[in-house]
């Protein structure tokens, strides 16, 4: 499952990832951030994906990455720090980092919401 709140003292979006994740409820999650213009333009996300379990393939990738592109249209730029604690969701968030490079898109991966947290206060 993929919740997401946007949290007004720190100024991101916090996603959170539980449980088996799917490519629907990746493109699903996009979507709603692509369609939520309440967001600020210049858009800061934290996403803990600590508790998931991610199957998704090489193939996968590629969808999210284009799904990702076209909601970037809707925003001036998107950070999104990406927190993993298994090595088979950091090696399948690497190869996104890979597929997903576009000018205004940032992304990285982290083992803990606080270096995450200290990455998207420098942007």
């Amino acid at each position: 499952m993929i919740s997401e709140l946007f949290n007004d003292e720190s100024g991101y979006l916090e996603s959170n990832w539980t449980g088996a994740i799917t490519l629907q409820e990746v493109v699903s999650y996009i979507r709603r951030v692509k369609e939520n213009f309440n967001y600020p333009r210049k858009l800061k996300i934290l996403t803990s994906a600590v508790e998931a379990q991610v199957a998704l393939s090489i193939d996968d990738l590629t969808v999210i990455s284009d799904e990702n592109k076209e909601s970037l249209k809707n925003y001036e730029s998107v950070s999104d720090a990406f927190v993993v604690d298994q090595a088979i969701a950091a090696a399948l968030t690497i190869m996104y980092q890979k597929v997903s490079a576009v000018r205004n898109y940032n992304f990285k991966v982290f083992s803990s919401k606080e270096a995450a947290r200290n990455w998207l206060d420098t942007i």
